[in-house]
C-alpha cells in the first residue's frame, strides 16, 4: 500500500515548466501548553505570480486539529476555520485524517464568497532515519480530494479539486525542522492547475 500511494503521488506530477510560476515558503513556531498540547503559530507567503499570505493559529488536542487561517490576496481577505482529526494511523506510517473548514472570502463590489469546503486526506509518514545524532529525515505524502457544501452554484459534495503534496522532513536536533516539497493540484476535469515548490522552516519551543 505504501509503494500504492507514492507511486500515485508521482504520476499524479508531471512536471510542466509553465506550471513552476509560484513559490511556497512557510514558517511555523510551536510550543505546548500547561495540559501538554501543542499551539502553534505559521505564517505562509508566495511569490511568483501569487501575492498571497496566510496567518494560522492552530491547536492540537488529542487527535483534533483546530485552527483558523486569516488570508489576504491581491488585498482581499479570507477567513477560515478549520477541524481536522486524524482517524487512524497504521504502524507503516499510513493515516487518514479529513478536514472541514469554512471559507468566507471578501470579492469585488462587496460580495463576498461562503462554503464549506471537506477535504479527504489520505497521508503516508516515514519514520526519522537518522545519519548523524544532529540530522535525520523522513519522507511524507498527503493526497486530498476536495469538495464543496453549501457554495452557491453547485451541488452539495460537489468535487473541486485534488491537491498532492509530496516532502520530505529534515530534522536538526529537537527543535529545528525545514521541509521542502512538491505541491500539485488538479482541476475538476483532473487537468494540471497548480504545480509549485514549498519549504517550511519549523521551530519548537
Amino acid at each position: 500500500m505504501k509503494k500504492l500511494l507514492v507511486l500515485i503521488a508521482f504520476l499524479s506530477a508531471p512536471v510542466f515548466a509553465e506550471n513552476w510560476d509560484r513559490e511556497q515558503f512557510n514558517f511555523k513556531l510551536q510550543t505546548k501548553d500547561s495540559f501538554g498540547n501543542n499551539v502553534s503559530w505559521r505564517y505562509r507567503h508566495y511569490f511568483g505570480d501569487s501575492d498571497k499570505t496566510h496567518h494560522q493559529l492552530g491547536y492540537k488536542y488529542d487527535n483534533w486539529d483546530f485552527s483558523y487561517q486569516y488570508i489576504e490576496k491581491k488585498g482581499r481577505p479570507e477567513h477560515r476555520p478549520r477541524i481536522s482529526v486524524k482517524l487512524f494511523q497504521q504502524e507503516n506510517g499510513f493515516y487518514f485524517r479529513p478536514r472541514v473548514e469554512y471559507r468566507d472570502i471578501e470579492g469585488k463590489k462587496e460580495k463576498r464568497t461562503n462554503y464549506f469546503r471537506v477535504l479527504t486526506t489520505l497521508g503516508y509518514k516515514g519514520d526519522f532515519k537518522c545519519n548523524t545524532d544532529l540530522v535525520c529525515v523522513a519522507p511524507q505524502v498527503h493526497f486530498s480530494p476536495r469538495f464543496a457544501f453549501s457554495k452557491n452554484g453547485v451541488s452539495n459534495g460537489d468535487f473541486e479539486d485534488i491537491q498532492t503534496d509530496i516532502m520530505l522532513n529534515v530534522k536538526f536536533g529537537k527543535k529545528f525542522t525545514i521541509r521542502p516539497g512538491v505541491r500539485y493540484i488538479v482541476d475538476d476535469e483532473f487537468n494540471t492547475d497548480k504545480l509549485y515548490a514549498t519549504l517550511q522552516l519549523s521551530v519548537k519551543f
